[in-house]
């Protein structure tokens, strides 16, 4: 698996990989479940010729059994970042927020068995 261009995967273009990006979010919205995204620093080539490849960010999504994926070179992370991010904060909305009182408790008891 570390030689992704003898996978026949499929990649797509950046714009089409936002809009779709925002899709899972809303079906996530709707139908409910996650949208997880990743990110991985490779480098495509074959494996035996590594030397001289230069390395890209593989960014992947997946929301229960649709995946989508695109391949983000050198020169392109600025823009594309920028637009994910900015995907990624109009979609943040569905986050909740912990209880930060439940893990203090924690702490106390953990600090009362180690005096």
């Amino acid at each position: 698996m570390s030689d992704i261009a003898h996978q026949n995967v499929q990649f797509l273009r950046h714009r089409d990989f936002l809009h779709n990006l925002s899709h899972l979010y809303h079906l996530a919205e709707t139908e409910g479940g996650s949208v997880y995204v990743t990110m991985k620093q490779t480098a495509i080539a074959h494996p035996r010729k590594r030397d001289g490849v230069p390395k890209v960010c593989l960014v992947r999504a997946k929301y229960k059994k649709r995946k989508i994926r695109t391949i983000i070179d050198k020169g392109e992370d600025i823009q594309f970042f920028r637009e994910f991010s900015t995907v990624i904060r109009a979609n943040i909305d569905n986050l909740e927020r912990s209880s930060t009182n439940s893990v203090h408790k924690g702490d106390r008891k953990a600090r009362k068995r180690t005096k």
